[in-house]
């Protein structure tokens, strides 16, 4: 019996460690460590994404940020101060920046294509 409920509680520590939140429109990334899965393609007026947490990873599937025109002064992505962040399989276009970070401490900028914009990356 005790073996059965050590197995169980791995299992369950298993699948919560390998969840990711699923996300549908533009909004702050705010929760240390987790990963963030982009469901469908998004549009808005303004910044898309800010990452204002350590440790995130924000994997968009190939979809893409459609910004308000690269005349507008707006981010796809602005990450902050924040170290550890993953951005993986974006396409983000029509923002005046497509990507802006302040801080480049283990951070990866993988699989995306920057388009549109006046600035890809800063």
């Amino acid at each position: 019996m005790r073996n059965r409920i050590i197995l169980i509680l791995v299992f369950l520590l298993v699948v919560v460690s390998v969840t990711a939140i699923d996300i549908e429109e533009c909004q702050v990334l705010d929760e240390e460590g987790e990963t963030y899965n982009l469901q469908n393609d998004v549009e808005t007026r303004e910044t898309c994404f800010e990452i204002t947490a350590d440790d995130v990873t924000l994997d968009c599937n190939g979809h893409r940020m459609i910004g308000p025109g690269n005349g507008v002064k707006s981010c796809g992505i602005h990450t902050g101060f924040v170290d550890k962040i993953t951005i993986t399989n974006c396409e983000i276009s029509e923002f005046h920046i497509g990507i802006a970070g302040s801080s480049i401490e283990e951070n990866e900028i993988i699989n995306n294509n920057l388009h549109g914009n006046h600035w890809g990356f800063i």
